[in-house]
């Protein structure tokens, strides 16, 4: 599928900047509404954002996350996806900032994953730390 914003195809191709993987929350917030989201990737001028549901294209929108705030406009949707260009680029600052959050939290994930099959295999799990 191809998103699409109002009727047209959105901009597909090369991207003018690199954009950094993440899985950070996130609140979208426009005049309409404010959604819990999942900020997804990140760049200078832009993100890609996982929506509970679909957002409408052509919206200004405030986009936070840990202490940042980003001012832009959703530019395409796809399904529960939604891209927002920015209309200021992010400082490299808060690009770093946000991969370094984006790697804490997921040694947090890993960490509990170890504890549970700890406690699985302390308490009699199956060897594989996995309950039958």
């Amino acid at each position: 599928m191809t998103p699409v914003c109002l009727g047209k195809p959105a901009m597909t191709g090369r991207r003018s900047q690199s954009r950094l993987r993440l899985c950070l929350h996130a609140k979208l917030i426009t005049v309409f509404r404010t959604w819990d989201a999942i900020l997804a990737d990140l760049s200078a001028g832009g993100a890609m954002i996982a929506l509970p549901n679909e957002a409408k294209c052509g919206q200004d929108a405030i986009l936070t996350w840990h202490g940042n705030e980003a001012f832009g406009r959703i530019v395409w949707v796809d399904g529960r996806l939604c891209g927002v260009s920015f209309f200021d680029p992010l400082p490299r600052s808060v690009i770093l900032d946000s991969r370094r959050l984006d790697e804490a939290n997921h040694a947090r994930n890993d960490m509990e994953q170890r504890r549970q099959f700890a406690r699985t295999w302390v308490t009699g799990g199956s060897r594989t730390g996995m309950t039958e």
